[in-house]
């Protein structure tokens, strides 16, 4: 298997909008750049991951992704028709679809057989936490999907092959990527994690022991120097497949 994470980062200064009413607009770009970089470095450490893939339209964040050795990839503005027929996502949330849609395709000319999704604003993501969703991976054609931690939203999404799944990220996308997953014949495991239950939206957010690390003690380490080459494989080799199961947790 030949896994890519896929990132999708939002141009930090339209980011976080619902911390409006407590964070300034300066503050609110420097967290955006703050939690890509902490995800960015989970996902260079993490063992079972091959190549990591940022598709956003900020400069910012795809020079970070670039230092980072990621792929960097300018997002397409589209208005093509949503491939989601199960269910009716926010109008809202097609952009960040056509993305995903779009950094898919990519990753698979890149070789990818596997894509992972994780979005950048986990404040309790790590390369353990990304490598244990990995191994709950099913032999075979399958879906991991870690939902957040109210089971609505939809925090990260391992696919294998890429384009098994229709992405209907949005409101209420947990119940929508099941229904996918179910009406397409697609063995689905849904992945407990509490490292990836816990994403930064709301102000109540904001006071979530992982956040409170991140926000409060966390010191920027700034792109590393590394000695694997651009696109070589983190330490460790992949894990031999999971068996099939219908929920893991970690």
């Amino acid at each position: 298997m030949s896994l890519w994470v896929i990132v999708p980062a939002k141009e930090p200064w339209r980011a976080k909008s619902r911390l409006a009413g407590v964070l300034t607009p300066a503050r609110r770009w420097s967290l955006s750049m703050q939690l890509l970089e902490h995800t960015l470095h989970a996902v260079r450490e993490a063992t079972l991951v091959d190549r990591c893939l940022v598709i956003s339209n900020a400069a910012p964040h795809l020079a970070l992704a670039r230092a980072y050795g990621a792929v960097a990839v300018s997002e397409l503005r589209t208005s093509g028709e949503s491939h989601i027929t199960l269910s009716t996502p926010d109008p809202a949330a097609e952009p960040l679809n056509a993305a995903l849609r779009q950094a898919a395709e990519v990753a698979v000319r890149g070789g990818a057989t596997a894509v992972l999704v994780l979005h950048a604003d986990l404040v309790g993501v790590s390369a353990s936490a990304i490598d244990d969703m990995v191994r709950a991976m099913p032999a075979g054609p399958g879906v991991v999907l870690a939902p957040d931690r109210r089971r609505v939203g939809t925090n990260a999404l391992l696919t294998r092959p890429p384009q098994v799944m229709p992405f209907a990220f949005g409101p209420g996308s947990f119940e929508a990527h099941c229904r996918l997953a179910e009406a397409l014949g697609i063995t689905l495991v849904v992945h407990e994690s509490s490292a990836l239950a816990d994403d930064l939206d709301t102000p109540d957010d904001l006071t979530l022991p992982a956040a409170h690390d991140l926000l409060v003690t966390h010191k920027a380490r700034g792109p590393r120097p590394t000695s694997r080459p651009r696109g070589a494989a983190p330490r460790g080799r992949l894990a031999s497949d999971a068996r099939p199961r219908s929920t893991s947790m970690a």
